[in-house]
């Protein structure tokens, strides 16, 4: 913070609250104690049941094996979800 408080071209209350809510999930994550691969199985168990309660084909990958463009946003028990229509 103290190198954004000598730039005068960032927002200084902007780049606060983006700290703040930073720090936050920095919080949150720490908490977690389900490896990636115990929610990656959890979703992936729960594939047939998910396709039948929306009524479509639901598939869950890995983010290295997607080919998604928002699989680099997923973090640690938040998903990157896709919805498409074929």
């Amino acid at each position: 913070m103290r190198k954004i408080a000598k730039d005068k071209d960032i927002d200084k209350e902007a780049a606060s609250k983006f700290v703040g809510s930073l720090a936050k999930k920095v919080n949150q994550l720490a908490a977690v104690t389900m490896t990636q691969l115990d929610e990656f199985m959890s979703l992936k168990e729960a594939e047939d049941y998910l396709g039948r309660q929306l009524g479509c084909a639901v598939v869950v990958e890995k983010e290295s094996e997607s080919k998604s463009g928002r699989a680099g946003r997923a973090m640690p028990l938040k998903p990157s979800l896709d919805i498409t229509f074929e």
